[in-house]
């Protein structure tokens, strides 16, 4: 991987050069000579920590010159600096170097420390370079940074205020352009973050070490490192560059391309036209990354991802060697599928073969505007911003077309499918996610686990809605998702205190986003009977054979695999496309950052800019996508000020051919290959007369551009209800995703609190019964419903974390059907003694016999208190005849479980009870008279690491790699005293009867 770098050297007019140019940086890091962040520290075996590569590379791309404009002529030097604490260097903070740091120390979290700049007199100052040495491990250095002037040096005045937070998580370098301010004294001051959040990760600041300080009389783009794609932020409209004095920026007629003049060994001969002239020598280097985990020698540098040959070079020799070494398993046979997981390659912004590809991406030279990607401004604000987007636009295409595209092309090639997290969660990289997903066969998320309680990230959700996007779109019926991963936060279970009862509610919360296949994070390989055995270092889920519950635990894939298979039928039941944006990175946002929301009962997608350029054609209806879904609505952000002329035209075709599009009118193009005056051109044709306030329809062709109404009233205007309205107690603890095929439709319910709900499920579909069907059994039955105009409301009752599909497939003979609740009545309860048998070699005893049921924590025997395992308790019981009459169905109910329960009745296996009410269905297996019970109950591996950490235990059982490679960071939080958790079967144990 590669980025620009740069050397600069200022030349007299008149004057023949006939010399070397200073070499740019060799230095492999994500910005000029700032080194590679420090990485975490892990421990020597079995891996050993990466070696990082130490070799540098360089090579040149452009020499460019330009005259300097009167305003940059002089460069102001401060006289000294000062600080609140030490001596600062002024030489050393403008150096443009990032080797060396002063260390300013903190005056605490409510103080500012800062360092003061005297230039002797007043001097003009437009923006500001800030450097921060590397954090250590991954706190950010300050949570509040301001800039002050001042004519006195006692009198200070603001400036500005540093971004909030003022992070070096990023990149520890940025560049702010500041309001034109004149004085002698400028300073900065600061006050120091709390640490990173995470446990065993925190490190409270108390110092700041700033590699670079120079306030600067040039004009320079806002955030140009970010801009420059030297690094990322959320939101760059939020970041234009504000107008600036003409003669502090460069005109794009003075920037002459000295290419051809400069020798292999950096040598330029040229004398320059009157004046003074700054040459700038272009070059690339590497960023560092490295790839990660890996053995030492399978360690070495990323690949170039914006170069689509040297990308497919490496996929020829990694995965040709693994095809051949399989000879012919792979593809049907075997081997079947290549998985690229989230982006955690930092940043890429230069490739050989980049300024072809910029120009025939976007249209025009980009050798004029070269001095932008050194920090200058050509032309004024605007157009450096402009020229910017065009350059982000075109590293987000490379990225997509070079990496991901070639990536789905070789695995395609060879039979293999494609699955992929591209990019990943927010914004990782230089990318747009919807155009890197549609060259994945199986385009992926990710989401983390949490306490069921809590909402998940923002960020996952959205990722999610990515990877599901694209599967609607372009027709793919599988999405995918790394599931449950975990991290030791404080609302997350334990490392190994998870249970499928905890997870389910969360799987819940992301299939109602439209997740249908579970890829769980993380099934670490077991090749030792040592247990619970290794781990992916400290992330989890811990699923593996040796697992506790691993013999049970096909109760709950099974739940998973009968969800995931009903809504992998038919297809996506959406309304609306949302347009997420032309501009690069682009991501699906948070929800609660969209703008429009849409509102409550409708599906949408979202949908980028090749999808609308290239894939979506106008049908009957609306906009029609590749896999049959017609949105009725295209809605624009109502933040949208520029579109490209390609897309607005495009738009222009779909609103003509009958599509509804709702959104503002666009004032210009984002970039530079477009005329504003053909972009307004075509806005007037699309929004007419629209004003936004008083004028909200304009109707164009057979279509219709909505501008300034609320959606919800666009929505009735369109007569497009809600696909499904939930209406009743616990109304709103309800998600929900609908599926349409040809002669049914499926709609997913799920409860996501943990009281009961009562509610109305009112459906926008008529003409078909429903039927409840539910996935952790597999079970069928008839539900409640009646139909009136067009749609259909069946009455549902979920108890705390309940999912059920209703599914509409069988014709309706009449507008309603009412059917009985079933009826619960107890029978008996099973009392007394039980004998119980424990996993040997777990450290309790084979057996022992229980009087009454309780956790096994409350035994006094050390073995059984700190088990860890399954305890099978037996028992035989008397049945009478009379319980067992026809139309009954025999439930025996558990009562209080931990963890999991597989229910034996004379032999016969009835099931596996792994969530409240936990109860499984015997009728088959139970008889009159005399009857053997056996219940195998699986609890949790923490109790037996807790029992191991006993200061009197001569023996240890649980055996686990969780803090191996990262030991100084992490460690598994138990301690002896850590409170044990309940386990085993504590009851009570009832047999029921059920009828309708």
């Amino acid at each position: 991987m590669k980025k620009l770098v740069w050397s600069e050297m200022r030349l007299h007019g008149g004057k023949r050069f006939k010399g070397k140019l200073a070499s740019p940086p060799s230095v492999s890091g994500p910005l000029q000579g700032v080194p590679v962040r420090p990485d975490f520290e892990y421990k020597g075996e079995p891996l050993g920590r990466p070696v990082h590569p130490t070799a540098t590379y360089y090579a040149d791309t452009r020499v460019v010159a330009f005259r300097l404009p009167s305003a940059m002529r002089a460069a102001p030097v401060p006289l000294r600096a000062t600080a609140s604490a030490g001596a600062p260097d002024a030489a050393l903070l403008r150096d443009g170097r990032f080797d060396q740091a002063f260390i300013l120390p903190s005056a605490g979290p409510d103080q500012d420390s800062w360092i003061q700049f005297d230039f002797g007199a007043a001097v003009t100052i437009r923006s500001l370079r800030l450097g921060i040495a590397w954090p250590e491990g991954v706190a950010s250095a300050m949570s509040k940074g301001t800039i002050l002037a001042s004519d006195d040096g006692i009198a200070f005045h603001p400036v500005a205020e540093l971004p909030a937070p003022a992070t070096a998580a990023n990149l520890p370098v940025y560049t702010l352009a500041l309001p034109e301010t004149r004085a002698r004294y400028f300073r900065l001051a600061v006050r120091p973050n709390a640490g990173f959040s995470f446990p065993g990760l925190s490190r409270p600041v108390s110092e700041f070490r700033f590699t670079e300080l120079d306030f600067s009389a040039i004009a320079r783009p806002d955030r140009y490192e970010a801009k420059a794609g030297f690094a990322l932020l959320p939101d760059y409209e939020a970041v234009r560059t504000a107008a600036v004095d003409p003669a502090a920026v460069i005109d794009r007629g003075e920037v002459i391309d000295l290419t051809n003049r400069l020798r292999a060994d950096g040598h330029l001969d040229w004398t320059p036209p009157a004046g003074e002239w700054q040459v700038l020598r272009f070059g690339y280097s590497l960023t560092g990354q490295i790839n990660r985990p890996a053995t030492n020698a399978a360690t070495g540098f990323e690949v170039d991802k914006l170069s689509a040959r040297d990308v497919r070079d490496y996929l020829e020799r990694y995965y040709g060697s693994i095809i051949a070494a399989l000879d012919g398993l792979s593809g049907a046979r075997g081997f079947q599928d290549i998985l690229t997981d989230s982006w955690e390659a930092g940043q890429e912004n230069w490739t050989p073969a980049l300024i072809e590809e910029f120009k025939a991406r976007r249209g025009y030279d980009p050798r004029p505007y070269l001095p932008v990607l050194a920090d200058y401004i050509v032309g004024n604000a605007e157009t450096s911003d402009r020229f910017l987007w065009d350059f982000r636009r075109t590293l987000a295409d490379l990225l997509a077309e070079s990496h991901y595209k070639t990536i789905g092309d070789f695995a395609s090639e060879h039979g293999l499918g494609y699955w992929g997290e591209a990019m990943g969660i927010g914004l990782p990289t230089m990318g747009d996610g919807l155009q890197d997903k549609r060259y994945t066969t199986v385009p992926m998320g990710e989401f983390w686990q949490v306490d069921p309680a809590q909402p998940s990230d923002p960020k996952q959700i959205a990722d999610i809605r990515e990877a599901v996007s694209a599967a609607h779109v372009y027709g793919q019926n599988i999405v995918a998702a790394e599931s449950f991963t975990s991290f030791p936060l404080p609302n997350v279970p334990a490392p190994y205190a998870t249970t499928p009862r905890q997870l389910k509610p969360i799987a819940d919360r992301f299939l109602a986003q439209g997740v249908n296949r579970f890829s769980l994070h993380a099934a670490v390989h077991q090749p030792l009977e040592q247990a619970p055995g290794f781990t992916l270092s400290f992330f989890g889920q811990y699923f593996s054979r040796h697992e506790t519950w691993a013999e049970q635990a096909g109760a709950w894939t099974g739940y998973l695999s009968r969800a995931s298979q009903l809504l992998q039928e038919g297809h996506a039941a959406e309304d609306i496309a949302y347009f997420y944006g032309e501009g690069a990175p682009a991501t699906v946002p948070d929800n609660a950052k969209t703008d429009p929301q849409i509102p409550a009962g409708y599906a949408y997608d979202f949908v980028s800019r090749d999808m609308i350029l290239g894939d979506f054609q106008a049908g009957e209806g609306g906009i029609v996508a590749p896999s049959g879904i017609t949105y009725k609505l295209l809605v624009l952000p109502a933040a949208t000020t520029r579109l490209t002329l390609p897309l607005l035209r495009r738009l222009r075709e779909l609103v003509a051919a009958g599509a509804v599009l709702v959104g503002p009118r666009p004032v210009g193009s984002p970039g530079l290959a477009d005329a504003d005056a053909e972009v307004m051109q075509v806005a007037d044709d699309l929004w007419g007369d629209l004003d936004g306030k008083l004028r909200t329809v304009h109707v164009f062709g057979k279509g219709r551009v909505y501008w300034g109404m609320p959606l919800a009233d666009v929505l009735a205007k369109e007569n497009l209800a809600p696909d499904i309205r939930l209406s009743g107690e616990g109304a709103a603890n309800i998600v929900a995703i609908h599926r349409r095929l040809d002669d049914s439709e499926i709609y997913f319910m799920a409860n996501q609190s943990a009281a009961p709900v009562r509610i109305a499920a009112d459906l926008r579909a008529t003409g078909r019964e429903a039927e409840l069907w539910h996935a952790e059994d597999g079970r069928i039955e008839a539900a409640s419903y009646h139909q009136q105009s067009g749609r259909t409301v069946v009455p549902l009752a979920l108890e705390p974390y309940q999912s059920v599909f209703i599914v509409l497939r069988k014709p309706s003979a009449s507008l309603e059907r009412e059917v009985p609740a079933m009826v619960v009545t107890p029978l008996a309860t099973l009392g007394g003694g039980w004998d119980v048998a424990f996993t040997p070699e777990r450290g309790a005893p084979p057996s022992m016999h229980l009087d009454g049921l309780a956790s096994w924590t409350a035994q006094t025997d050390p073995g059984v208190r700190y088990f860890s395992g399954t305890g099978t308790y037996t028992k035989v019981i008397d049945v009478d005849r009379d319980w067992l009459q026809a139309g009954r169905r025999i439930l025996l109910d558990l009562g209080e479980v931990h963890e999991l329960a597989r229910v034996f009745v004379n032999g016969t296996d009835t099931g596996i009870a792994w969530m409240p009410p936990y109860r499984v269905d015997v009728t088959r297996a139970i008889k009159p008279g005399r009857n053997e019970l056996r219940i195998e109950v699986a609890n949790l591996w923490p109790n037996r690491i807790i029992g191991d950490l006993q200061p009197d235990v001569a023996k240890k059982y649980a055996y686990s790699t969780f803090n191996y490679y990262a030991p100084s960071l992490v460690k598994l939080p138990y301690t002896r005293d850590t409170p044990l958790l309940p386990s085993g079967l504590i009851g009570p144990v009832q047999l029921l009867t059920q009828t309708d």
